[in-house]
């Protein structure tokens, strides 16, 4: 089992090698040495790996402090507690691109378009703001 990310990346490219290797047989040495020594070119099979890492999402504030409609507020910082020993739904604070989706599609009245990353909670750019919206008419029109 490789140990390092070193390790795991030439398991890979030798799997791959092997594979079209037996995959496409050649009975001439010089042929096999030739084709061993292009496959094993980067570019040509393969890249040089490239590993970046995810910086944390900035915390924006807490729904408190975002100025929302006592009616959003509260049906968000009610999700933000947990209830019987669970966890909470969501986070107070949420993630700044979080509380930006709040405030502009509840208080600026704008339609959102949200590009992020992988795990940072794009799905609760939508939601939060759409059960904001059903709070506050459901406030103003029991």
């Amino acid at each position: 089992m490789p140990e390092t990310i070193s390790e795991t990346i030439e398991e890979l490219q030798e799997a791959l090698r092997e594979y079209i290797e037996a995959t496409y047989h050649l009975g001439d040495p010089s042929l096999v040495e030739q084709r061993r020594a292009i496959l094993e070119t980067p570019g040509v099979i393969h890249q040089q790996p490239y590993v970046e890492s995810t910086p944390r999402y900035r915390v924006g504030s807490r729904f408190a402090e975002l100025g929302l409609d006592d009616a959003a507020r509260s049906v968000v910082s009610e999700l933000s507690v947990g209830v019987n020993g669970k966890a909470p739904l969501i986070h107070d604070p949420p993630y700044e691109h979080q509380a930006a989706s709040l405030c502009k599609a509840l208080m600026e009245r704008r339609s959102l378009v949200v590009m992020t990353g992988t795990g940072s909670g794009k799905t609760e750019c939508f939601l939060l703001p759409i059960l904001g919206k059903l709070a506050v008419e459901a406030k103003g029109r029991p």
